[in-house]
């Protein structure tokens, strides 16, 4: 590890957050002395990142899979949704986004990647920080920490994205190789609101994810005992190569208070995620090239950028009803799937929403509920 005094920026965390920051730094060849220190020893492929783009960005040469069409899907039927020639569903697995960003950060002397390194504490020092590890104490000037928010820390109308998923084959043509199932078989139990999340890669071969919007404990075991029988219902299934799970803050975000200058949170810890969808891997892409330019030029990292107030508002509303009647969960997103173009649905779910598309939203969904809500005095607290 670098020496303690010769540290410009500490990055807590290389995740996805943390190695885009120091991926742009190294791009940059910045001279700013950066280190990143993550608890893992080794990168494997443990998730799968998804977005909505054209064929031209940043990480096309890292995208894996696309698809023109998505569908939502209930016991009783199903809406497939097509984009037009420059709007993609696009996959990215993790360990190609990690060898990337490890490639970079290999190439650059003035950063670094520290691997089985966890932060304990962190506190001013000086004009800067002192960060407590389990290889030693760091010297830091500015900390940006892309560790993710605990249970306590999340808004109280908000809800949590919890999944299992296996990337499995099958013995027989099982799957939709075009079309995403981007909400199949949505329907509520004890826990919320829950859905089935495939990603065909051929015909016999996907991943498949067991997913919940709930305020609730969802457990492993029971998240795994839903995924096992929407497999057996599949009859085919005959090799699981990965696994993957992940549990996602749906919340309007508040930022930290008394942060102290020089010290940043980002990632799903900061921000990232888009409170009423749980995509971030775009936003996180902006805010890092954001965050490098200004490190590069000199200035102190910088969080993510607030939501417009308005966004916000509907997106604390829409979790609010959500979180109240999640039996209404299927009929929302089959009414906004069958109601919305592909190009305004696309725009609610990810971080491109104008006020008009909401006037859209607003007009398909049935409204009772979001009045008696919008006018609710408050909600229960955490469960």
């Amino acid at each position: 590890m670098a020496a303690p005094n010769d540290i410009d920026l500490l990055i807590i965390g290389g995740g996805c957050a943390g190695l885009s920051l120091a991926r742009m730094l190294a791009r940059y060849r910045s001279s700013v002395r950066t280190l990143v220190v993550e608890p893992r020893a080794a990168y494997t492929d443990d998730r799968t990142w998804c977005f909505w783009h054209g064929h031209r960005h940043p990480f096309q040469h890292l995208v894996s899979s696309r698809w023109d069409a998505w569908r939502f899907s209930t016991s009783v039927g199903a809406i497939v949704q097509t984009g037009n020639s420059d709007l993609h569903y696009q996959c990215l697995r993790s360990i190609d986004f990690y060898d990337d960003a490890r490639e970079f950060i290999g190439s650059a002397p003035r950063v670094e990647l520290e691997a089985g390194v966890t932060a304990i504490s962190v506190v001013p020092s000086g004009n800067g920080f002192k960060v407590e590890t389990s290889a030693g104490p760091i010297l830091a000037r500015y900390v940006v920490d892309t560790r993710p928010v605990s249970h306590e820390t999340v808004d109280r109308d908000g809800l949590w994205q919890v999944f299992t998923g296996a990337e499995v084959r099958t013995d027989r043509d099982t799957f939709e190789p075009g079309t995403v199932g981007l909400m199949d078989n949505m329907s509520t139990d004890d826990f919320g609101f829950r859905f089935t999340y495939t990603l065909p890669f051929s015909r016999r071969h996907a991943l498949v994810e067991e997913t919940r919007f709930t305020h609730r404990n969802v457990t492993s075991a029971e998240l795994e005992r839903g995924l096992e029988l929407t497999l057996a219902s599949l009859h085919a299934v005959t090799e699981t190569l990965r696994t993957e799970k992940g549990r996602l803050p749906m919340a309007v975000h508040s930022a930290r208070d008394n942060m102290p200058a020089g010290f940043v949170a980002a990632g799903i810890g900061g921000g990232a995620i888009r409170a009423s969808t749980g995509y971030a891997f775009l936003r996180i892409q902006s805010w890092a090239s954001n965050c490098a330019y200004r490190i590069h030029q000199g200035d102190a990292p910088c969080p993510h950028l607030p939501e417009p107030r308005w966004r916000t508002a509907i997106d604390r509303l829409f979790l609010r009803v959500l979180r109240a009647q999640p039996e209404l969960g299927p009929q929302f997103f089959t009414a906004m799937s069958r109601g919305l173009s592909a190009e305004t649905l696309v725009r609610f779910l990810s971080d491109a929403s104008r006020p008009t598309d909401l006037a859209r939203v607003a007009f398909v969904l049935p409204k009772i509920p979001f009045l008696r809500n919008l006018v609710r005095p408050g909600t229960p607290a955490w469960s």
